[in-house]
């Protein structure tokens, strides 16, 4: 159930979803702190993607895992294929979730002067 809501999609559509919502309530109401709020929900869906793994397998798990070495086998079983599509999915994770913290900070800190900037 975690990997389904941890994945990288669905927060990514997630935060895009909400700020285009809120970038349009600000249009209607003139009020762009709905704008810059919506940065909230995007660093914490960044976030969430950064530490994905993390919060998967829990921190017992997650520290287990991080210290086991694998000699390797001739043939990868079905389990190691999983494991290594997961890592790919968590660092790509890594990447978005850090793009999204920062965009979404900036969004949050400075959201709100945007109709000022757009007026010049």
């Amino acid at each position: 159930m975690k990997k389904q809501i941890i994945r990288p999609y669905v927060l990514v559509t997630l935060s895009l979803m909400w700020s285009t919502i809120s970038a349009f309530l600000s249009v209607c109401t003139g009020e762009w702190a709905w704008f810059a709020r919506s940065g909230t929900l995007m660093i914490l869906c960044g976030a969430a993607l950064t530490i994905r793994k993390l919060l998967i397998l829990g921190p017992h798990l997650y520290a287990e895992e991080s210290s086991v070495i694998d000699c390797g086998r001739i043939a990868p079983t079905p389990e190691e294929i999983e494991a290594k599509r997961q890592t790919k999915i968590d660092c790509c994770s890594l990447h978005i979730g850090s793009w999204l913290v920062i965009v979404g900070t900036f969004v949050c800190g400075y959201g709100d002067l945007l109709p000022n900037i757009l007026k010049y």
